[in-house]
């Protein structure tokens, strides 16, 4: 089976010193793509409202696609590394707090 590898950067296009729980950690740099500015300003549009997006690009023969949108990476599940991350990211996350009256949780467990 095909490992896959992460590295991730910045919107300046500054390497991470970070990773993904099943991820191994990718030490090739990436040529950036000639489009990355136009992803950039796509991201930001399809982003519109959302508290969180990762929205996938590829580009091939100098076309642009988009491959998929993430509202959680990893069903979010999939903890960052170094564990300081989780706080890094989570904190880039502000949540409403005065329009949450309840929060209701359900778990249906399996029986054998």
């Amino acid at each position: 089976m095909e490992e896959l590898g992460k590295i991730f950067f910045d919107i300046s296009g500054n390497h991470l010193d970070m990773n993904q729980k099943g991820y191994f950690v990718n030490d090739t740099l990436p040529i950036i793509p000639k489009g990355i500015n136009v992803m950039i300003n796509l991201a930001r549009k399809l982003s519109i409202g959302m508290k969180h997006l990762r929205v996938d690009f590829y580009e091939s023969s100098d076309r642009l696609f988009v491959g998929e949108l993430t509202f959680y990476d990893g069903a979010g599940f999939s903890p960052f590394y170094p564990d300081e991350w989780n706080s890094i990211v989570g904190d880039w996350i502000k949540l409403p707090t005065d329009d949450i009256k309840h929060c209701v949780f359900s778990f249906n467990p399996i029986r054998e």
